[in-house]
C-alpha cells in the first residue's frame, strides 16, 4: 500500500487517523474581546504567575470539537529542541536566524479547558506519565501506547468534566533559569469520544528565546501547579 492509498482509506475512514477533530483559534486581549475570554486570560495570568507579556504575546486560543469516534494520539505540543535550533515564536517557526540556527516553536506550558461533560469516553491521557528517566520512546511498545483509540488506560488518565482545566509544562527549567529539554512525559493526546461529543480549548505560552524579555521572564524556580 502506497501512500496515496494509506490517505484515501484515511479519507474514507478517518477514525484511522492519528488525529480527527475540528479545530478554530480566538483571540484574546484588547478591547473587542468578549469578556469571557478576557477572563480565561486573567485566570491564565494568575495561575501561571508568568508577566503579562509573555502571556499576551502567545498563541490565541485553540477550540477543538471532537464528534463520535473524535480521537488525537498521543504527541507532545512543544517542537523538539536540537543543538542547532532556537526556540521562536509561533509567528517565527521555521525561519532561519542570521546565527544559522533555525527556529522551532516551543510552547513552554499548555493550559487545557473543558468545556463540556462527555456522556462517555474522550478521556485526556499521558500514556508515560508515569514512566522513568530510562523510559527509550521508541518500539513497538511506544507505538502500542501512543494509539489512544486501541487503548486509554495507561500512565495518567484525566477524564473530561465541564469547568475542568488541566496544566502541564513541555519544558523544564535549565540550571540557570533558561528553557531547558522538552519532557517526554508530557506525550498526550486525547481518547476516543465513544458517546456523544467533546469541546476543550487550549491556551500555549510560547517562548522566544531570541527576545531579551522572555530570558528574563524565566529566570528564577518552576512554578508547579
Amino acid at each position: 500500500m502506497n501512500l496515496q492509498n494509506i490517505e484515501d482509506v484515511e479519507e474514507s475512514r478517518p477514525v484511522l487517523k492519528t488525529r480527527y477533530s475540528e479545530q478554530a483559534w480566538l483571540s484574546q486581549g484588547g478591547s473587542n474581546t468578549d469578556v469571557v475570554l478576557n477572563s480565561l486570560r486573567e485566570r491564565l495570568l494568575r495561575v501561571t504567575g508568568l508577566p503579562q507579556v509573555v502571556v499576551e504575546t502567545s498563541e490565541s486560543l485553540q477550540i477543538v470539537h471532537y464528534d463520535h469516534r473524535g480521537h488525537y494520539h498521543c504527541h507532545i505540543d512543544s517542537d523538539h529542541d536540537t543543538p542547532n535550533s532556537t526556540c521562536c515564536h509561533y509567528s517565527r517557526r521555521n525561519n532561519k536566524l542570521v546565527s544559522g540556527r533555525t527556529c522551532v516553536l516551543c510552547r513552554y506550558l499548555t493550559l487545557l479547558y473543558y468545556l463540556n461533560d462527555v456522556t462517555r469516553g474522550g478521556a485526556t491521557a499521558f500514556p508515560f506519565g508515569h514512566v522513568g528517566p530510562e523510559y527509550t520512546y521508541q518500539g513497538e511498545e511506544f507505538e502500542r501506547l501512543c494509539n489512544l483509540s486501541a487503548q486509554c488506560d495507561s500512565g495518567v488518565v484525566v477524564r473530561p468534566k465541564m469547568g475542568m482545566a488541566v496544566l502541564w509544562y513541555s519544558h523544564g527549567l535549565g540550571d540557570e533559569g533558561q528553557i531547558g529539554n522538552v519532557d517526554l512525559r508530557t506525550y498526550h493526546g486525547g481518547c476516543d469520544v465513544l458517546e456523544g461529543e467533546k469541546w476543550i480549548a487550549n491556551n500555549w505560552i510560547d517562548v522566544d528565546e531570541t527576545e531579551d524579555f522572555y530570558k528574563e521572564s524565566f529566570q528564577g524556580e518552576q512554578k508547579h501547579v
